[in-house]
């Protein structure tokens, strides 16, 4: 048995590739739009004890927190098991995106 922890999984999803997976599953031109802006731009900043940080620019992974960021996390690992050697069986991968439908 081989057990994957997605350690930090979504500070780590690639924003393109994300967009990739989702235009080779037919999603509408006008979600991907949407879902570039959500990822695009993002930034923040700590304020403790009265001092505020720079700002922190984010170049990848989804907001946590966010509405939309399990969805997108499951599409962007949705297909980690499609290249295993024949024989190999996989629980739950295929069947994660099934259950948001």
């Amino acid at each position: 048995m081989v057990l994957i922890d997605f350690s930090r999984a979504f500070d780590k999803v690639w924003h393109m590739g994300l967009l990739w997976k989702m235009s080779k599953m037919k999603c509408p031109p006008c979600l991907l739009k949407t879902t570039k802006a959500f990822l695009s731009n993002r930034q923040s900043r700590v304020r403790f004890e009265g001092k505020t940080s720079h700002y922190k620019k984010f170049t990848g992974g989804v907001p946590q927190g966010g509405v939309l960021s399990p969805t997108l996390f499951l599409i962007f690992k949705n297909d980690i098991s499609s290249n295993l050697p024949e024989g190999v069986e996989v629980s739950l991968f295929a069947d994660d995106l099934a259950l948001l439908a």
